[in-house]
């Protein structure tokens, strides 16, 4: 790419998070800032101001115009930032956006974060750039928020709507999507609870709102049915630092090995049940019969495994469907409630990993 162009793409990204009216620094400064010659920033500044970007003014400076914002709200393509098409829930979730989108006459650009926030920072600014009228997101989770909080300032600045799913970033208000991780949690271990099992873990392989959410309603199940809650066997945030499989299996033996008394697991998804099982095995225990497992996300693979795993699942296309519905609300700037977090409500998939362990103590549950 020619040196002005590339100082010129730069400098509208920078077009692109200003309001109109805000003065651009001096040409000392950009060519200090952009480590470029004064020939080649006025080229770039000149073509910027021919496509209607900036407008210069002799003596006073070089400012934004209106037509630099309205340029990235020019309807056509919805943004969608999912971690990853691959996993089981987001095919669903893509779908229902797809179809609110169409049925208003957009298309949808998507994108997968990877679970990174450089990565998603990236591919935010790349659709800022490229005009999308509207960014639906599964945001990254991250322990340092800050540059999160800064890239969604960014998009308020430019005035592209903004609508999260399954997670949200807190004291950011924009309207959320999800299911119920709290009554999902519940299901899980009332479904354990009901087969007869007693002495039910949770483990989780990090410790952040939906992780919490679903020991709270494991939590909840455990104290309805007046169950002692044994805190050593409850795992919020698993001492590896690898992936959910792992995690599952290194806190599963360690707990074992520990000897505590445990007859069932209740896990965060079913990666990490997939973890828990191969621990179990290795222990010569047997799963369902000796330790009743429950994962969730109802991951496909837990379809085929030996035995299959019963797992918690939650409405993924309605969630797609209502986060573009609020989308195309706000795209026809019609007023969305005050309160604009919508609760889908999961359901218990029964397989063969749980059907109960082979001593069973009544419990009446109303």
């Amino acid at each position: 790419m020619l040196r002005y162009l590339e100082i010129k793409e730069r400098l509208r990204e920078s077009i692109l998070v200003m309001q109109p009216n805000d003065k651009l620094p001096s040409r000392p400064q950009l060519c200090k800032r952009l480590d470029t010659t004064r020939t080649t920033l006025d080229k770039a500044i000149k073509e910027l101001v021919e496509e209607g970007l900036l407008t210069a003014h002799n003596g006073s400076g070089t400012y934004v115009t209106e037509k630099s914002i309205d340029q990235v709200t020019i309807k056509g393509s919805l943004g969608v930032i999912v971690p990853n098409i691959m996993e089981s829930v987001y095919p669903s979730m893509v779908r229902g956006i797809e179809n609110i989108a169409h049925k208003n006459g957009f298309t949808i650009t998507l994108c997968n974060s990877d679970s990174s926030v450089k990565k998603q920072e990236r591919y935010v600014h790349q659709m800022i750039r490229s005009g999308v009228a509207g960014i639906i997101i599964v945001p990254v989770i991250t322990d340092n928020p800050q540059k999160i909080y800064q890239l969604y300032e960014q998009l308020c600045r430019v005035q592209i709507p903004l609508v999260f799913c399954n997670r949200n970033i807190p004291k950011i208000d924009v309207p959320f999507v999800t299911s119920n991780s709290f009554y999902g949690g519940y299901l899980a271990t009332r479904h354990l609870i009901v087969r007869g099992y007693r002495h039910i873990a949770y483990i989780s392989r990090k410790n952040y709102c939906t992780s919490v959410e679903r020991c709270q309603g494991y939590l909840a199940a455990l104290v309805e049915a007046g169950l002692d809650i044994d805190r050593e066997i409850i795992v919020l945030q698993g001492r590896s630092n690898s992936t959910n499989e792992e995690a599952g299996y290194v806190e599963m033996a360690r707990l074992l090995k520990e000897g505590h008394a445990m007859d069932a697991v209740f896990c965060f998804n079913d990666y990490v049940s997939r973890g828990v099982i191969r621990a179990v095995r290795e222990r010569g225990l047997r799963v369902s019969a000796d330790i009743g497992i429950i994962g969730y996300d109802n991951e496909i693979f837990g379809e085929t495994m030996n035995p299959p795993i019963t797992s918690v699942s939650y409405h993924n296309l309605e969630i797609g469907e209502k986060a573009a519905e609020l989308m195309c609300t706000m795209l026809r700037k019609e007023k969305l409630p005050e309160f604009k977090y919508y609760l889908y409500e999961p359901e218990v998939i029964v397989r063969e990993s749980s059907l109960g362990p082979e001593r069973k103590e009544v419990i009446k549950i109303v």
